[in-house]
């Protein structure tokens, strides 16, 4: 089974500009009702992510993703860049962190040490031409990016004033919770429905439920990843969804809209330690969905 970041956006392909400009924050008084959270729509090409608005006010914000590519997923993603370090620092960093050519191990390290602790990520979802993507996160007041991990697309966007109290899609007590090396759920998990996701460990995790055929046991996993995870399982099915990358401490809604069934859980985020994928080190779980 090939990574999910590599078949869907696992290399995210940044096509940061240094013309990249994003307006300044405006100050707007408080509201004090609770309010729907806005939806911003992001269509995303090949090459660019048009959003339809590109300030909003902060609080939680609703993102529909739309794919317009000819070919491929779309794979939005948004992140906040810490200061001191801009875009041209992570599109040289990424790569390296993911193990490019050429690179060393001690290098690779250190890149994924720079990333790590000078990115904030904050989910995003997978589009296709056939079913659109759906997230929902709370956002401050700031300047940030929106990416597509598949393709050449980056949008800014600006988030305004002091937080609103917004309502947000209800996940019925479903949720995702993760962890360093692992995943834990609670409540019943919807094939079609939201589900609260909180990363609770010391790294950025993101989130591939791949479908697999209804009895795959962990037994067979774990083989599978003692043999080197490579080509494609026998038990491992086409449908499949993705959830952004998530910071320490972040928590997200994330839309699943799939067939129910039984579906593997997993993440190849490239450990600080070591840069294998967390996958390796046993961060993937089977769960169903109902």
């Amino acid at each position: 089974m090939k990574h999910r970041l590599t078949a869907a956006g696992i290399t995210l392909g940044l096509a940061f500009t240094a013309s990249l400009a994003t307006p300044s924050a405006h100050a707007v008084r408080p509201v004090e009702h609770k309010a729907a959270s806005p939806v911003v729509v992001a269509k995303v090409s090949e090459s660019a992510i048009d959003l339809s608005r590109a300030s909003v006010r902060a609080g939680k914000i609703t993102f529909k993703v739309v794919d317009t590519k000819a070919h491929g997923a779309a794979v939005l993603q948004i992140l906040r860049l810490h200061r001191g370090y801009g875009p041209a620092d992570l599109q040289t960093d990424i790569g390296m962190a993911f193990g490019g050519p050429g690179v060393t191990h001690d290098e690779q390290l250190a890149a994924i040490a720079r990333v790590d602790d000078n990115v904030t990520w904050l989910s995003g979802a997978q589009a296709t031409r056939k079913k659109n993507g759906w997230f929902n996160i709370r956002l401050a007041a700031g300047n940030y990016f929106v990416i597509d991990q598949d393709g050449a697309g980056v949008s800014p966007l600006n988030v305004h004033g002091t937080i609103v109290r917004r309502s947000a899609p209800s996940a019925h007590g479903a949720s995702i919770i993760t962890y360093t090396y692992g995943f834990d759920t609670t409540g019943m998990l919807p094939h079609d429905g939201w589900v609260r996701t909180t990363n609770k460990a010391d790294q950025p995790h993101f989130i591939v439920a791949q479908r697999v055929k209804q009895g795959t046991t962990h037994r067979q996993v774990a083989r599978f990843i003692r043999s080197g995870a490579q080509g494609n399982p026998t038990w491992a099915l086409r449908a499949n969804s993705g959830l952004g990358v998530i910071s320490p401490g972040k928590t997200g809604m994330w839309k699943l809209d799939l067939p129910a069934g039984e579906y593997l859980l997993q993440c190849f985020w490239p450990d600080r330690m070591d840069g294998a994928p967390h996958f390796f080190h046993g961060m993937w779980q089977l769960v169903q969905l109902h």
